[in-house]
C-alpha cells in the first residue's frame, strides 16, 4: 500500500518503530489534534512539538512523503475528502444546496443575541 492510498495518521503509526526519540515527539504531537496539528505551518508544529524544523523535514520524508509540502498537500487532500464525505451539509459526497443548508439551520434563539452585544 503507498502512502496515496493511506491516510497520514496511517502512515504515521505504521513507521513509529523507526522514528528516532524527537520524531517520536512529533508524530505524538500530530497525532494529538490529528489532523488540525498538521495544517499549521512547519514552523509552528515544530515549536508545538518541542522539535526543530529539520526534525519535521526529516520526520515527513522518513514517512515516505518528498517533503512537508508534500505531507501537507497528502493531509489537505485527504481531509478534504473525509470532511466532504462526512459532514453534514453533504449528501453521498456531494455538497448540498446552499438553500437546503440554510433551512436546515434554526435561527439564533433571542437570549442568544441579546448576549452577544
Amino acid at each position: 500500500m503507498t502512502v496515496a492510498s493511506k491516510t497520514v495518521s496511517d502512515v504515521i503509526h505504521s513507521h513509529l518503530g523507526v522514528l528516532t526519540r524527537a520524531e517520536k515527539q512529533l508524530a505524538e504531537s500530530l497525532l494529538d489534534n490529528y489532523p488540525v496539528s498538521g495544517l499549521g505551518s512547519i514552523t509552528t508544529i515544530a515549536e508545538n512539538a518541542g522539535v526543530s524544523t529539520p526534525t519535521v523535514v526529516r520526520m515527513v520524508q522518513k514517512l515516505g512523503f518528498k517533503g512537508y509540502p508534500d505531507f501537507q498537500a497528502h493531509l489537505h487532500r485527504r481531509s478534504r475528502r473525509r470532511f466532504l464525505t462526512r459532514s453534514p451539509n453533504t449528501t453521498a459526497g456531494r455538497r448540498m444546496p446552499r438553500a437546503r443548508i440554510f433551512s436546515t439551520v434554526s435561527p439564533m434563539p433571542s437570549w442568544a443575541i441579546c448576549a452577544r452585544r
